[in-house]
């Protein structure tokens, strides 16, 4: 590539980049980022082969007439069309502001387009007038598309919480309502500022049986579709069943996980039940979920429509069949237990998740609520079970877990470093990158803001892991970028890198933790410390040859009688340096 030469006499060669605009080709290609420079005009001067290799082509040094950048064609982020004279170099060059960290996105010849990361520098004479600008810039295709999949992952994850056919809800270890997705409050018809933030126990009707549920839930048991007793805004009240457990963080209670599934329909229809055979015969010819009514020894009496298609047999062909049968083996123990105490009356109802077998060989889950209908001795008289296919809804969980698994296992083939933490700053992941890149295996739930050994500032200095970048992002609830770091391993190694700490928010905004990336950047400090070298060197060798100039001028003076004679003597000394130093 032709490099333009600037003028000898531009303040530019006495600023802090003169360096870059007069190093060899050879040094400018060996940068391990792409750059360019142009002139105050917007010509661009100098490129190094890593820039020609973002643009696709080789634009001609000096050329008024493609000015700014060699990109063939610039987008805004959003795909709009963006001017040559637009662009962030023009602006650079018109205002004298540097621009940092900024992103644009760029077409090549062929029509493929790159994302990348541009950091702006003007060049400025000694009174501050722009002479060029340099533009340092990397590609960031691959890293987007990583933050774009991260995004739409936990996007997927929200909208399942918030957009559930169930009503979801989290609660603190003291009873604090922390979360509710939309079903739950529609369910009990309050508001998210009338809910959140209040005792779980505000609205149940019945004290004992949420006392019971918390003390349960604390020594970390599981509650299965629990019976319970909700107070809807306006006085009504609603029937559910509670489906539960706990989140342990490090051996401690977190908070609970609750599905409430409104029931009252169903216990409505149980009263309906108990008051009218009449009015169940109509309940079943009406009723959008199964219903049955079953025999002492588990079979069929009675099956509407709703159950006959769940399970894919006539109702005729179901009569006279126990319910066992067409259970899953691995379910049969459990429901056969629960329904034979129902009929010795232990227990007037259970509800129970299980699977069951179709007439064509699929399987299915339901979720089974068993009733009883007495007698007037109060002896059981018959079953009513009330069965509602869960299927889809057991689908989608699989799916969420299969999404969490893909998310951790595309971290883990990740060839940067990459850790989270929590809001306090404790590590709760890093892929096997962040162990080879630090030397050492972090302790998760122990170590805290970085999965190094010990840091340093870039001129040495120790840098305290409560003051790195991550606990800044942390403590600050914002993303640092730009900032640079020096880890040591466990053996004594050191790798200098970049951070990019990001904070992670919940859907309120509060901040629940960050994700962090460490870039390896040693190779391009090797880089600069050669460049440094050579510039060295030739600064040395040119004040050398001043040194000797110098030495002849001083030397004619002093044996040349007159003005005509220094000149031709000056000259001829002149020459002869020039000699000897091309030999």
């Amino acid at each position: 590539m032709t490099v333009a030469a600037l003028p000898s006499s531009s303040p530019l060669l006495r600023s802090s980049f003169q360096e870059l605009a007069t190093v060899s080709q050879a040094i400018l290609d060996a940068m391990p980022t792409a750059l360019y420079v142009c002139s105050a005009d917007g010509a661009i001067l100098r490129y190094n082969r890593r820039a020609a290799e973002l643009w696709g082509r080789k634009p001609r040094p000096g050329e008024t007439d493609e000015r700014y950048c060699g990109s063939f064609r610039l987008y805004h982020l959003d795909g709009r069309p963006l001017a040559h004279a637009d662009t962030l170099m023009a602006q650079v060059l018109r205002t004298g502001e540097p621009a940092h960290g900024l992103e644009v996105l760029i077409e090549l010849p062929d029509g493929s387009r790159r994302t990348v990361l541009v950091q702006i520098e003007p060049l400025l004479n000694d009174q501050g007038g722009v002479l060029g600008a340099i533009n340092c810039f990397q590609d960031i295709s691959d890293r987007k598309v990583l933050e774009l999949k991260l995004r739409q992952s936990r996007q997927d994850l929200e909208d399942f919480f918030e957009n559930g056919a169930v009503g979801l809800h989290l609660v603190a270890a003291d009873g604090t309502i922390l979360r509710a997705n939309r079903a739950e409050l529609d369910l009990l018809g309050y508001t998210a500022d009338e809910y959140i933030g209040r005792p779980i126990a505000d609205f149940h009707a019945d004290a004992p049986v949420i006392r019971d549920i918390l003390q349960r839930l604390s020594r970390g048991e599981t509650l299965d579709r629990y019976p319970a007793r909700l107070k809807a805004k306006g006085g009504s009240i609603r029937h559910v069943l509670i489906t539960s457990n706990v989140h342990f963080r490090n051996g401690e209670f977190h908070n609970t996980r609750c599905f409430t599934v409104d029931v009252t329909d169903q216990h409505r229809a149980d009263e309906a039940l108990r008051d009218s055979q009449q009015r169940l015969a109509v309940t079943y010819d009406q009723a959008p979920i199964g219903i049955a009514e079953m025999d002492a020894a588990g079979r069929f009496v009675r099956v509407n429509a709703a159950l006959s298609a769940i399970i894919g047999y006539a109702p005729e062909e179901l009569v006279g069949r126990s319910f066992l049968e067409l259970t899953h083996p691995e379910d049969r123990d459990n429901d056969a237990e629960q329904y034979a105490r129902q009929v010795r009356g232990e227990i007037a109802h259970y509800s129970i998740q299980k699977r069951f077998l179709r007439r064509d060989g699929g399987i299915f889950f339901v979720n089974v609520l068993s009733s009883s209908v007495l007698d007037q001795q109060g002896q059981f008289r018959y079953g009513v079970r009330v069965v509602q296919d869960v299927t889809e809804q057991r689908q989608a969980e699989e799916r969420l877990r299969e999404s969490e698994r893909h998310v951790r296992e595309l971290l883990e083939a990740l060839p940067a470093a990459i850790y989270t933490t929590d809001a306090a700053g404790r590590i709760t992941y890093y892929n096997q990158a962040a162990v080879e890149f630090s030397g050492r295996r972090p302790i998760l739930g122990s170590d805290e803001w970085c999965v190094t050994w010990r840091l340093f500032t870039p001129d040495g200095t120790l840098l305290p892991h409560d003051q790195c970048p991550m606990a800044v992002a942390l403590k600050e609830g914002r993303a640092v970028r730009g900032a640079e770091a020096i880890a040591e391993r466990p053996d004594g190694t050191r790798v200098p890198f970049i951070p990019f700490p990001t904070p992670l928010r919940d859907a309120s905004g509060r901040v629940i933790g960050a994700i962090n990336m460490l870039v390896d950047i040693t190779e391009r400090k090797q880089a600069e410390e050669h460049q440094r070298v050579l510039i060295d060197e030739l600064n040395h060798r040119v004040k050398n040859t001043l040194a000797t100039v110098q030495s002849i001028a001083t030397q004619t003076i002093r044996t040349s009688p007159a003005i005509v004679t220094f000149s031709g003597n000056f000259e001829a000394r002149l020459l002869s340096l020039r000699r000897r130093t091309s030999c």
